[in-house]
């Protein structure tokens, strides 16, 4: 199986310009906790990441409002992505080493899906995934 098998395609993405309110109401309307920030036209050029999580601390640290604070001051470029040819194995190699819940599948710099956790636990069955959940859950970089 390969990632292209796994992703969700065409996830909801917002631009760094875009207001932490716009990448809040994205995660709602998408029931998902990371948003893939892009550039470009429509090229949907990857330049990073913003989850719930970053959204939380933020705005608990900074005491503003959502509609006050732009996705660019939230957002993490540090993106752990893979290509969509890329197998399983390579998927849950990327997510343990990075320990992230979620993956970005990017071709020539373009998005073309996202993979959680989720995703791979359907695929690869309970015993695989509790393995890659116990490993992206050991203490390490905060993500």
């Amino acid at each position: 199986m390969k990632a292209q098998d796994l992703m969700t395609e065409n996830p909801g993405t917002c631009e760094a310009s875009d207001t932490v309110r716009d990448a809040i109401d994205v995660m709602r309307d998408e029931d998902c906790g990371l948003i893939p920030i892009t550039r470009g036209n429509g090229e949907a050029r990857v330049v990073g990441v913003v989850t719930d999580r970053d959204i939380a601390l933020y705005l608990g640290e900074e005491d503003k409002k959502p509609s006050e604070v732009l996705v660019e001051d939230v957002m993490t470029t540090d993106i752990v992505s893979c290509e969509p040819a890329a197998d399983v194995a390579e998927v849950s190699r990327k997510m343990e080493r990075a320990q992230v819940r979620r993956i970005l599948v990017v071709e020539n710099g373009r998005l073309r899906g996202v993979i959680a956790m989720a995703d791979l636990a359907r695929e690869t069955g309970p015993r695989e995934a509790g393995r890659v959940i116990e490993k992206i859950s050991e203490p390490g970089p905060s993500r």
